[in-house]
């Protein structure tokens, strides 16, 4: 259970697990949401080419690989800290909003590159668009991450770097 009138840091590292989690949890959304569009992009053809040879969903695909690996970074460096029992409020909440926000992104893209297909329940999108909103709200909004990182900031709290 740990020490008497130690119990604020164990939920405060919970907590910090937590959003580490759905950090994760964004970026797997985000990866499967691409994986799905990319292979999509592959398939379908129009105007005798496979879509993904169109410029603009060639660079959807791009924004969400760049954003997905930007989120994972992130989540690695606060998952690091956490087991290392390095503090790590900071990176977790940045580690949440990045993974949560950019999942997010990458099914509203996957939705486009899908276009009526992402609708389908066979398709899978249309799963991963419900799902993901969640991570916005789960382990505290992001907008309470972000006044959690702001007052990091001006503690002068180290910065994830």
């Amino acid at each position: 259970m740990g020490e008497l009138h130690h119990g604020t840091q164990i939920i405060f590292g919970l907590l910090d697990a937590e959003r580490i989690t759905v950090g994760a949890q964004g970026c797997g959304i985000g990866q499967r949401a691409l994986d799905l569009a990319l292979r999509h992009a592959q398939d379908r053809v129009q105007f005798d080419q496979p879509i993904v040879e169109f410029q603009s969903v060639g660079h959807m695909l791009a924004d969400m690989a760049i954003e997905i690996e930007m989120a994972r970074l992130l989540t690695w460096k606060a998952a690091w800290k956490l087991e290392h029992g390095l503090p790590c409020s900071m990176e977790a909440s940045m580690a949440k909003v990045a993974g949560s926000e950019i999942g997010t992104r990458c099914a509203n893209r996957g939705m486009q590159i899908l276009g009526g297909y992402s609708y389908m329940v066979e398709y899978g999108m249309e799963r991963l668009w419900r799902e993901t909103k969640l991570n916005e709200i789960a382990g505290g909004t992001n907008q309470i991450q972000r006044n959690i990182i702001v007052k990091h900031l001006q503690r002068g709290d180290p910065g994830p770097y």
